[in-house]
C-alpha cells in the first residue's frame, strides 16, 4: 500500500529532533541577518551586502550607556567615512521618540539611525543571539556576511575586534582556537623555551598565514630581544618580505618596530633593512593613503634624515582625512623641531 505523499512527509518530521527544527542561534560565525527598516531618522537607507564591513547596534532611547557609546560610534563612522565600513543604530521605539533622542545628544550623530519594523530585526539579531541583560548589544558583521562580534559596544574587545575586522584579519573560530596556543607560545616564552615558543607560533601562523600575519612580528621579536641573535631575526625579516611582499600593513608594522620599539637596542636597529620594508609597504597602500608616506618618513627620520622625513610627511598629511590631520600634523611639527634641534646642534660643535 503506497502512503500519500503528504503522509510521507509528515511522518518524517516527526523523526526530526525538536532542536534541528528550530532557528540556529545567531552566534559568531553566523551569516548576518538582514535589515528591515521602518524608516531611517539618520542617513540613507542601506542593506548588510558582501565586501562591507557593518557594526550594528541595537539600542533605547532611555539607555543611559546608549548616550556613552554613541560618541564612540560616530568617531569610527567619521574615521571611516567614504569607505566599506558603516555604523548603524537602530530603535524599536516610534519616530517621535527617536527623533527627539537624536536631536538631545550632546555630540552629532554620523552615523545611520533606523526605527525597526514591528520589531523584525530585533528579533534576527538580538533575539537570535540569545544574548539577554545588556543595556545595549553590538554586532560586528565582515565583508563575507559573517557575524564576528556580538555583545557590548565600544568596549576594548569590541575595538580589537573591529581593528582586525577592518584589517581583514579576523575570524572569531580561529581566533578561539589559537588562544590557547597563543597563551602556551607566551608561557614558553617566559621560561624562555624558544624552539617550543616557534613551534607553537609556525602552527598558529600556518592556520591563516594572513590573519595571524602579525604573529610573525612576536617571532621577529623574540629572537632579535629575547634570544640576543640578530643574524636570525634579520634573516627571517628578509623571508618576510618576501613572504609578505602584498601585505602593505604586516611590512609597515615591521618597519615601524624596527625603527620605534624600545625593547630593541639601538646597536640591532637595521634601519637600512627597516627602510626597505617601509617602501615595499608603501608601494602597496593606495595614493590616498597617508600610510603610503608618513611609514617610510618615520623611518628617514629615526635614520637622521630629517629633510626626507618631512617632505613625505607633508605628503602624508595632506591625503589624511580630516579628522585624522591633527595626528600627521602633530607628528610633523615633531619633525620639524628636531630637524631645527640638529641643525642647532651641528652650529654648537663648529
Amino acid at each position: 500500500m503506497r502512503l500519500p505523499h503528504l503522509l510521507v512527509v509528515i511522518l518524517c518530521l516527526a523523526f526530526v529532533p525538536a532542536a534541528a527544527a528550530q532557528k540556529e542561534k545567531l552566534k559568531e560565525g553566523s551569516n548576518a541577518p538582514g535589515l528591515d527598516i521602518e524608516e531611517w531618522v539618520l542617513g540613507e537607507e542601506i542593506e548588510i551586502k558582501k565586501d562591507n564591513i557593518y557594526v550594528v547596534v541595537f539600542f533605547t532611547t532611555d539607555c543611559i550607556e546608549c548616550r556613552q557609546v554613541f560618541p564612540i560610534l560616530s568617531e569610527i563612522q567619521e574615521m571611516h567615512e567614504d569607505s566599506d565600513v558603516h555604523v548603524i543604530a537602530i530603535s524599536p521605539e516610534d519616530k517621535r521618540t527617536v527623533k527627539r533622542f537624536v536631536r538631545g545628544m550632546s555630540t552629532d550623530i554620523k552615523f545611520r539611525v533606523g526605527i525597526d519594523r514591528r520589531n523584525s530585526s530585533e528579533r534576527a539579531w538580538k533575539n537570535a543571539s540569545g544574548i539577554k541583560g545588556l543595556p545595549a548589544i553590538g554586532f560586528i558583521v565582515d565583508k563575507k556576511m559573517k557575524v564576528q562580534y556580538l555583545g557590548l559596544p565600544g568596549t576594548i574587545e569590541f575595538m580589537r575586534v573591529l581593528l582586525l575586522v577592518i584589517e581583514g584579519r579576523y575570524d572569531a573560530r580561529l581566533w578561539k582556537k589559537a588562544e590557547p596556543l597563543l597563551e602556551a607560545a607566551r608561557d614558553a616564552r617566559k621560561v624562555r623555551n624558544w624552539r617550543k615558543a616557534h613551534q607553537i607560533l609556525d602552527e598558529v601562523i600556518k592556520a591563516d598565514p594572513e590573519i595571524f600575519a602579525f604573529m610573525t612580528l612576536d617571532k621577529f621579536e623574540m629572537q632579535l630581544v629575547d634570544e640576543s641573535d640578530p643574524e636570525a631575526a634579520y634573516t627571517y625579516a628578509k623571508k618576510l618580505l618576501l613572504d609578505y611582499g602584498d601585505d602593505p600593513q604586516l611590512l609597515a608594522r615591521l618597519a615601524q618596530k624596527i625603527a620605534t620599539d624600545t625593547k630593541i637596542p639601538d646597536d640591532q636597529r637595521d634601519l637600512v633593512f627597516a627602510l626597505s620594508a617601509a617602501e615595499t609597504a608603501a608601494q602597496g597602500f593606495e595614493t590616498k593613503e597617508p600610510e603610503r608616506y608618513a611609514v617610510p618618513a618615520l623611518v628617514h627620520y629615526r635614520a637622521g634624515r630629517t629633510e626626507q622625513a618631512i617632505k613625505l610627511q607633508k605628503r602624508a598629511y595632506r591625503v589624511a582625512r580630516p579628522m585624522r590631520k591633527p595626528y600627521y600634523k602633530r607628528v610633523l611639527k615633531e619633525y620639524q623641531s628636531g630637524a631645527r634641534d640638529r641643525v642647532s646642534g651641528a652650529k654648537k660643535k663648529q
